[in-house]
């Protein structure tokens, strides 16, 4: 009977190895996100900063340490700077709970009511977002912004993700689309879900540039390269084909805004 691999994982502080004062570590994925969270608990010492970034890299080669990042840059949550745990007759330990360097672009909002209008820019921009707020009964901003050449839904989602900080490739259906409110109590990319939902685009993020990859299920992803997994690793695999008896996509029609 085979034993299983085990897990080599490596933490480093400012580029400093701290694995040997690590006790524990974990990193998982939040629900509605694609960046990671992850915590590391060690020997309590003074050495820490609450500016300092975070890498961890995990490894099944022991020879190989640095195998693969599992991340890359992390900083340590402003709200969590830092939980310290001390039980009587034990070493004091401090857990430090952070995310990906990169996480705040999946959280970033505006304090305006933006209107995305498939129009050129001028005068127009401006008559077409009066008409449209006119229908309007959501939260407003602060003030409105008025963004045009927002043809479709490919122009929609890029303008969004690059309000985020994202770079944006997209591989999905150039839908034409009708003026787009994204209210202030919204983040953009909760608005850049609620626009792709009705079409289940597939979205890949690379976290090492900041890339969010919008790719239509009904096309092979583009490019994308393939994990491969030491057969070693592998006890067993149960595949099971798909068959579906009705359309992947149903497209409506709607008339216009205005």
């Amino acid at each position: 009977m085979s034993s299983l691999t085990p897990l080599v994982v490596t933490v480093y502080m400012d580029q400093r190895d701290i694995t040997p004062w690590c006790r524990s570590v974990t990193w998982s994925q939040p629900d509605q996100f694609l960046e990671q969270r992850w915590s590391v608990t060690t020997h309590a010492w003074h050495l820490f900063s609450t500016q300092a970034r975070y890498d961890i890299y995990a490894s099944y080669d022991p020879a190989n340490p640095r195998d693969t990042c599992v991340i890359r840059q992390g900083y340590v949550l402003s709200d969590q700077r830092m939980r310290v745990v001390v039980d009587r007759a034990e070493q004091p330990l401090i857990t430090i709970n952070g995310g990906s360097w990169s996480s705040s672009s999946f959280r970033r909002s505006s304090n305006e009511t933006l209107v995305l209008l498939p129009c050129a820019d001028g005068d127009i921009k401006w008559d077409l977002a009066r008409r449209v707020l006119k229908n309007y009964d959501g939260p407003v901003g602060g003030y409105i912004r008025p963004m045009s050449n927002c043809w479709d839904l490919k122009r929609d989602v890029i303008t969004l993700g690059q309000r985020a900080c994202f770079s944006v490739i997209y591989h999905g259906p150039n839908i034409p689309m009708q003026p787009v409110i994204v209210p202030p109590n919204l983040s953009y990319w909760e608005a850049i879900l609620q626009l792709i939902e009705p079409y289940a685009l597939e979205v890949y993020w690379e976290a090492f540039f900041n890339t969010l990859y919008f790719i239509d299920p009904l096309s092979r992803p583009y490019g994308r390269p393939a994990m491969n997994i030491p057969g070693s690793l592998i006890q067993s695999i149960d595949a099971v084909p798909i068959h579906r008896n009705r359309p992947r996509r149903v497209i409506v029609k709607v008339p216009r805004w205005v």
